[in-house]
């Protein structure tokens, strides 16, 4: 089924992947592509593709430990909600069959694309325009509904959901980037974790690849960090943002 997949092949991809984590965001766009490419069944590939990636998220969480012990009143709402959506997403892929989740693959790697692409433009606007005030309690659970559906997506797929979450972020008033960031890792460890559980006792991982992958991701992620902390990440942004448009197009133009 998958014995063409080679090591240099997960290993190059996962190294890729954890430099663009690092430098910009964006990783899962060359994880799950390409175990695509290497012949793994869709929705195994999202899968494993998770749990290669799952370290550089661990990473950057501990790495804003402090910002987050300095939120410690938001961490039990936001973890709890967290794994209540992870949980739902990561059921309705285990749900789904191959062919199935294959026809939703271009319209969510369309998504995640468009959001990353406007991510600057979101970000510039929650730094510009805070919204503040807004205690009304009907208002809040509107908000924290919207945060449970993007847990659900990202329990179900996962590319992109890093700038929803952002913005909803913003949305609700907070507008320190260092604190939001933090909690936006935290989000993305807890819906992430819970998938991970599921998808391991449900027995879609393919282990080997991930842990290939993702011994290449840690690298990437810990030499960027080190070599690449002082450049600009816009060369790198460019790279995704080419290399997931043409994903896209190209799994759009396949599945007709």
């Amino acid at each position: 089924m998958i014995a063409h997949a080679t090591p240099i092949a997960l290993f190059l991809a996962g190294l890729l992947g954890g430099v663009m984590n690092s430098a910009a965001g964006g990783g899962i766009f060359v994880a799950f592509p390409v175990l695509l490419f290497l012949g793994v069944p869709s929705i195994q590939a999202n899968a494993t593709a998770t749990i290669a990636i799952f370290p550089g998220t661990v990473a950057t969480m501990l790495g804003y430990r402090q910002e987050l012990l300095a939120q410690t009143n938001r961490l039990p709402r936001v973890a709890i909600l967290s794994f209540i959506g992870g949980t739902i997403g990561s059921v309705l892929l285990l749900r789904m069959s191959n062919a199935s989740f294959s026809g939703c693959v271009p319209y969510l790697l369309l998504l995640a694309t468009i959001m990353f692409t406007a991510s600057p433009a979101i970000l510039k606007w929650i730094r510009h325009h805070p919204i503040t005030g807004h205690r009304d309690i009907v208002f809040q659970t509107m908000l924290w509904t919207i945060f449970v559906l993007i847990c659900v997506y990202g329990g179900f797929f996962g590319a992109g959901m890093g700038i929803m979450v952002l913005g909803l972020f913003g949305v609700m008033g907070m507008t320190k980037m260092h604190q939001m960031n933090s909690l936006r890792s935290f989000t993305g460890f807890c819906s992430n974790v819970v998938a991970i559980l599921l998808f391991t006792v449900a027995g879609i991982v393919q282990w080997r690849y991930a842990l290939i992958m993702g011994s290449g991701a840690i690298l990437g992620g810990y030499t960027s960090g080190i070599y690449f902390r002082r450049m600009s990440s816009g060369w790198m942004r460019n790279v995704i943002l080419l290399v997931a448009w043409g994903l896209t197009i190209y799994f759009f133009f396949m599945s007709n």
